[in-house]
Formats: C-alpha cells, structure tokens, sequence
C-alpha cells in the first residue's frame, strides 16, 4: 500500500527504509561470508557476478521490461550491457581474491532468449567474463538455470577446464555427452525426487545416474538447485549412502 503512489513523500519514504534493510542483509551477510573465510570455509557468496544482460533484467527493467526493451531499443541494451561490462569487471577481480579460485555466475534469461538475442546480446558478455577470469588464474562455476539445451555447443567456445557448469533443467547425461573431455558437468537430482520419492527409490535413482555418467570423470553430482526445506532428510541421507556405495572408482 505504502508503494500505491508512485513518487509520493510515503513511497519515497518507503523506499528509503527498504534499502536500508537491504544494506543491514548485505553486510549480515558479508560479515558472515569472511567469518567463514577466517575458518577455513570459503564461500561462492564471497565472489558472484553476473552477466549485464541478466543484471538489467533482475535489477533494472525487470525480465518483461527487458525482453521488450530488446526489441524495441536493442541499441540502448548494447550500450547498457557495454557500459556494465566497463564499470563491472574491475570488481570481478577484486571479489576474486576473496574466493578459493572460483567464482559463481547465476544465468538468468538464457532460457528466454532466441539464438539471435542469446548470440548477440548474452554469449558475448559471459564467454567474456569466463575467459577473462580464468586467464587470471580463476575459475568459474556456471548455474545455467532453466533449460540451456539450445546453446549448450556454445560452452565448447571456453578454455578447456574453464570451471563447472551447473545445470537446472537440462539432463546432464545429454550435457556430459557434448562437454566431456571440457568441462565439468554439475547436477543430476532435481529437488522434486527429494521432495516425493522414498528413500529406496532416490538410491535406485543416483545408481542408474552414476552408471551413466561417471565413466570418464568430469562429474559432479548435486541436486540442480538448493535442497527443500521441506525434503525429508532420510531422502538426502540416501542419496550420500547411494554416493558412497555406487559413486567410488574402483582401481
């Protein structure tokens, strides 16, 4: 209600006490991330980035707003995602020398985008980003949310051992096909098996998974995004028990 008219005195109002709540989150968090960092515990929170396309997006125009603006003024996205990429990068690499060697990049619009928006407006900027960072000694873990089936050639662009791709939605044995050898492919467990399979059934399904892609490396098995609160814990129970019964290499 406070939000109800845009520019008044209490919407202003309003908006000033949300963004002090968000500094109080972002330094609770921060101070967090470098306790952990003290004790050994490094965390990817410690150093995320983002891709300038998404960044408008998330932050700026929203995902509608920005998927209109593509194709109504593409022009100004280029300039903005040019201008991001200029004023953005020399925080990159200060972030980095926080982390363990990692840095973690959350996709967004991947999925929205046709191959021409994705090539033109996208891939640019994160295989930038990718490489720069690695040819400084950094890798990079990838979440390519949604389903990046489409563009998933794309990724062969990047220095081999570039880092991990993360995949949501895309089946990772198809993506351990296509990458293998090049980069390490993460995922495997959607939350909704966790969420409605019983224990037995979750065990059967990591064993089936590992048979499939653990031959030749490269793997890493996690669930595509974060764990439920409300998965029960004998679910996730089974999948360690199944990891270290089916998921060791035998000499």
């Amino acid at each position: 209600q406070s939000l109800e008219k845009p520019g008044s005195a209490v919407a202003m109002a309003t908006l000033i006490r949300v963004a002090v709540e968000g500094l109080k989150y972002i330094k609770a968090v921060d101070s967090l991330v470098n306790e952990l960092i003290k004790l050994g515990y490094p965390s990817l929170l410690a150093s995320i980035t983002s891709v300038p396309l998404d960044f408008l997006g998330d932050f700026l125009r929203t995902i509608p707003g920005i998927l209109l603006d593509l194709r109504k003024k593409p022009d100004k996205v280029k300039e903005a995602c040019d201008v991001l990429m200029k004023e953005t990068m020399p925080r990159r690499i200060i972030l980095t020398s926080k982390s363990t060697g990692f840095v973690l990049i959350p996709l967004h619009l991947n999925e929205y985008l046709s191959p021409k928006f994705y090539y033109e407006f996208y891939w640019p900027h994160l295989k930038r980003i990718i490489t720069d960072l690695y040819n400084q000694g950094v890798k990079c873990q990838v979440a390519f949310e949604g389903r990046h089936d489409a563009y998933l050639e794309s990724i062969l662009e990047l220095p081999k051992g570039w880092g991990i791709a993360l995949f949501e939605k895309t089946d990772v044995r198809k993506a351990k096909k296509v990458l293998e050898g090049h980069t390490c492919v993460m995922g495997g467990i959607p939350p909704t098996l966790l969420l409605n399979a019983t224990p037995k059934e979750v065990e059967d399904y990591v064993r089936k998974l590992l048979e499939e892609v653990m031959p030749g490396g490269g793997f890493i098995l996690s669930t595509s995004t974060a764990i439920p609160a409300e998965v029960p814990p004998e679910n996730v129970k089974s999948v360690i028990n199944a990891v270290e019964k089916y998921g060791v290499y035998r000499r």
